[in-house]
């Protein structure tokens, strides 16, 4: 497959449909959502306030060195030429085409109504609100992804040229999603192992081939497997470690290093893998349910804080904690949030799809959305924040359009018209505030 056959591929009508309603639904979204400004979240501040600095001088190393700076050289560049509002806008709609892309390459039908789930989803659409870093690092893990799905279908009908092109264009899109955020790692992972995988596939056959003429094809294809897995770390660690050249600038090329250790150290401490807040996480995929616990004694106002944006009136609840002394006794707030009505089908859908993967029933390209899948999961091993599920809710509803479809067939569309309808209706419900946005609960 070709770059004009991939051009021609989306821009068939009904792909150009699709795109286009996706893109829709988010401008109604950003429009219509609660608090057309969403909230100040502090994480989204400092990093506008951060990428603005980077564009005067300032080195990754000086503003939030914790987090990689290509999403914050991003935020930094649209808020300097005065559209900040357009870098999510290309962001969603780069993430929606080109995870069509990647799930289009196993099925068309598969890929439209995962599509339409992932509209739907408030929770994906409310992370392409904020200017944080993970709208820019999943957005280039689709385009990743995507050309890696079809490097993977189409390598050997194509020529070596365009393979190589594609094997360092998913190269260079690896790198520079790591680059905004290394959440992105879990989900391409996929991509050194199947290349690793590949090139242990190959060194084997080299020692249990008959005949010169086999041995000598066997041959060139564990060379090949051997160059291609050094092309893509190089292309990627070149890629990587370029967002950082500013540093190398300032205080020498040993800084990327030192950088990079100091991320990795200060993230291990403020951010280690947690049991606990595992398990938190996969209750609220599971059921749309946040726990948070309040130890101690706390006084906890919820209030209504009124204020007018674009000549409106709006209400904005607003929780105050204050904690006096510690006593024995906690208190539990219960958040069930909006999300996607299919959230419940979400996890069982994996379950099924992951026994079906282990009993060797997917083939290859299934098999790989499966491992992506279950590798953005460690993404939930931090916590139950929105932003942690965007890596791995696109490939599960993949899974549970999937599994309908193929079980059911012309009931299983029937079946997920009637999610995507339900869905798109208690979006629309919750954005003309007749739904609740979230139901809170307090013992």
């Amino acid at each position: 497959m070709t770059g004009r056959e991939v051009l021609r591929k989306v821009l068939q009508p009904p792909v150009i449909l699709l795109i286009s309603a996706s893109i829709a639904v988010f401008l109604l979204f950003s429009s219509l959502a609660p608090y057309s400004n969403p909230p100040s979240y502090m994480d989204q501040v400092l990093y506008i306030n951060c990428g603005k600095m980077l564009f005067r001088g300032l080195t990754p190393l000086q503003c939030n060195f914790e987090h990689p700076p290509l999403g914050k050289y991003l935020i930094g560049l649209f808020f300097s030429i005065g559209v900040p509002w357009l870098l999510n806008f290309l962001l969603y709609g780069v993430m929606v085409l080109f995870l069509y892309l990647t799930f289009s390459q196993i099925s068309g039908d598969v890929a439209f109504f995962t599509t339409l789930l992932i509209t739907t989803d408030s929770l994906v659409l409310n992370v392409f609100r904020y200017y944080l870093l993970d709208p820019s690092a999943f957005s280039f893990t689709a385009v990743s992804l995507a050309l890696f799905f079809i490097w993977v279908k189409k390598k050997e009908s194509m020529r070596p040229g365009t393979s190589v092109v594609f094997l360092i264009a998913f190269s260079i899109f690896t790198g520079a999603s790591i680059a905004c955020k290394w959440q992105a790692i879990f989900p391409l992972l996929v991509i050194p192992v199947y290349l690793l995988w590949e090139l242990i596939n190959s060194y084997f056959a080299t020692h249990t081939h008959k005949g010169i003429k086999e041995g000598a094809k066997v041959s060139c294809g564990c060379s090949t497997a051997i160059l291609n897995f050094i092309v893509f770390l190089l292309t990627s660690l070149t890629v990587y470690s370029s967002a950082f050249v500013m540093d190398a600038v300032r205080y020498g090329f040993l800084e990327i290093f030192n950088h990079n250790f100091k991320m990795i150290s200060y993230m291990s401490h403020r951010h280690p893998l947690s049991f606990p807040l595992a398990i938190i996480a996969l209750l609220k995929l599971l059921g749309r349910v946040e726990y948070w616990f309040y130890p101690g004694n706390i006084s906890i106002l919820i209030s209504l804080s009124t204020s007018i944006v674009n000549s409106s009136v709006i209400s904005i609840p607003i929780i105050v904690n204050s904690t006096f002394t510690q006593v024995n006794k906690h208190y539990l707030i219960i958040y069930i949030g909006l999300t996607g009505i299919s959230w419940y089908l979400l996890f069982p859908s994996y379950l099924f799809y992951l026994w079906k993967g282990l009993s060797g029933k997917l083939c290859r390209l299934r098999a790989l959305v499966l491992a992506v899948a279950s590798l953005s999961l460690i993404n939930l091993l931090y916590g139950e924040l929105d932003w942690y599920y965007i890596y791995v809710i696109p490939f599960l509803y993949f899974i549970l359009s999937d599994i309908l479809l193929t079980s059911f067939r012309d009931r299983g569309k029937l079946l997920l018209i009637i999610i995507v309808v339900a869905q798109f209706l208690q979006l629309l419900l919750a954005l003309l505030k007749v739904l609740p946005w979230f139901v809170t609960i307090i013992t």
